[in-house]
């Protein structure tokens, strides 16, 4: 396949594009900017462009997004995985603002890409939704970002519909791995790389932690068309303070550290207590090594 692969420089859009690379798909990926002052991003860009074709200032349902589609094609499948996520922790999130951004010029980019022979929207959402996966009734938006995501998703699939395209939702969870941001994952290897003890103060939110390179061969499968409509990918599925523990008995052996952690005795839920999506992976079947994933996590983790 040919795939237009939107969000390569994110996180989980470099294992995608990998993924999909490894799995013998053509992946040419369009990025916001032309040039990023962010460290972590340029690696992750420079990554990117081993796996995929990168065109710079493109962003989504731009004049170069459009020219990009006619000048690049054909394509047999749009993965629209870029969303506005600045700041995405913060009760201002700019809710209109992301879903503006997220579905720019939207009835003119599927008719594009299906002019241009596209003929599947994979379209990411999250966890954070609302009505996503399962946990305490109602399934709220866990916030501002969640909102936004909500509603990108939900005008993505009546766009698709109108534009004839088949629509396969891949919903997010809560991944982790090499060449994560700044979350609480990397804040804890930093801490056990420096010696420090770590103290996990929430560990009583049910979430779904799941291994980046695992999450990207779940997604290939998306983009295949091989997984249904909704593809709600889950691993590691429990208590958080379970999954630190887990995480502390597979880092300490492989690096040496001492990996101390202490956890909460109990906690006040600022989100949703259980959030966790609907479909658990057989790592097997997708050909994973969870004993290659954490030797990688590892080493990467000490960076």
């Amino acid at each position: 396949m040919r795939v237009l692969l939107t969000g390569a420089s994110s996180f989980t859009g470099l294992w995608f594009a990998r993924a999909l690379a490894a799995a013998g798909h053509e992946v040419v990926a369009p990025l916001r900017g032309a040039r990023y002052d962010d460290p972590l991003r340029r690696f992750r860009v420079d990554e990117a462009a081993k796996a995929a074709a990168l065109i710079p200032s493109a962003p989504f349902g731009s004049d170069a997004f459009l020219k990009l589609i006619a000048e690049h094609g054909p394509f047999d499948v749009l993965c629209h995985h870029a969303a506005e996520a600045a700041n995405h922790k913060s009760p201002d999130f700019d809710v209109q603002g992301a879903v503006s951004a997220n579905t720019l010029n939207l009835d003119k980019v599927l008719d594009a890409a299906r002019a241009a022979g596209v003929k599947r929207l994979v379209a990411t959402g999250s966890a954070f939704e609302e009505g996503e996966g399962r946990g305490a009734q109602p399934l709220r938006a866990f916030s501002p970002y969640g909102l936004s995501k909500t509603l990108t998703s939900r005008l993505l699939e009546t766009a698709a519909d109108k534009a004839g395209l088949d629509h396969v939702k891949f919903v997010i969870p809560n991944p982790f791995g090499p060449y994560e941001g700044q979350t609480f994952q990397r804040f804890v290897m930093s801490a056990w790389r420096a010696g420090r003890p770590v103290h996990v103060s929430h560990p009583l939110y049910g979430r779904d932690n799941v291994p980046v390179d695992l999450l990207a061969l779940s997604y290939v499968q998306a983009a295949q068309g091989k997984a249904g409509a909704h593809v709600s990918p889950s691993f590691y599925a429990g208590l958080t303070g379970d999954f630190f523990t887990r995480m502390a008995a597979e880092i300490a052996p492989r690096t040496g550290w001492d990996c101390a952690l202490t956890l909460a005795d109990s906690q006040s839920f600022d989100e949703p207590q259980d959030r966790f999506n609907l479909q658990p992976l057989d790592a097997k079947a997708l050909g994973w090594s969870e004993s290659a994933f954490w030797d990688a996590y590892a080493l990467e983790g000490g960076r």
